[in-house]
């Protein structure tokens, strides 16, 4: 599930659905040689995207099991659009919105792995749910079992990348997260690169 990033869109629902086994690319950074300079290489958001402005977004008696976001591109070169820096949230990534989680089951998601360059590139952060800029986050009623965050990448010279913030969730600076009647088992954050 997509929604255009950066462009307003109405609420987005989603329930009793199942999301299984989904992940973002991994390989190259992706160059558009129609729009020198953009940055299309969000690999956010395993299963679920929403990058809308405004749009409050509901996920109501779900499951998300096994979704990943693809891995940092190798060499890390940070004037690359995108760079692979945005490997948020393995199963669920909002951002600028509200978003509402309820009865729902995350097992099994992960960010991917930071990658070997000149510096370590660090890994996405929220190994389940990744809540952006201006975003209130409200979960209730949910498990989370099993998520992670990935390593940081190495470092031919310099330092190596973080490992990912937040095995099950990251909220953004500056946002908001309330949680209630909630379970948090054997969540993990990556270790740093070297």
């Amino acid at each position: 599930v997509v929604t255009y990033p950066g462009k307003p869109v109405g609420a987005v629902t989603l329930a009793n659905d199942a999301f299984t086994g989904n992940s973002t690319h991994s390989g190259p950074v992706y160059q558009d040689p129609e729009c020198p300079g953009c940055s299309w290489d969000m690999r956010a958001g395993g299963a679920v995207f929403v990058g809308g402005a405004g749009a409050p977004t509901q996920i109501i008696g779900c499951t998300f099991t096994s979704n990943r976001t693809g891995d940092a591109p190798a060499g890390y070169d940070p004037s690359w659009p995108g760079s692979g820096m945005f490997s948020h949230g393995g199963a669920v990534y909002v951002s600028g919105a509200p978003l509402t989680v309820t009865d729902s089951v995350f097992t099994d998601n992960a960010t991917g792995t930071g990658s070997t360059g000149e510096a370590g590139l660090g890994v996405g952060k929220g190994g389940a749910i990744y809540g952006g800029e201006n975003t209130t986050l409200t979960v209730t009623g949910s498990s989370f079992t099993g998520n992670g965050t990935g390593p940081g990448g190495g470092a031919t010279s310099g330092n190596g990348g973080n490992g990912g913030n937040g095995g099950a969730i990251f909220v953004f600076f500056g946002s908001t997260l309330n949680v209630s009647d909630a379970v948090f088992t054997g969540n993990s954050t990556g270790p740093g690169g070297t």
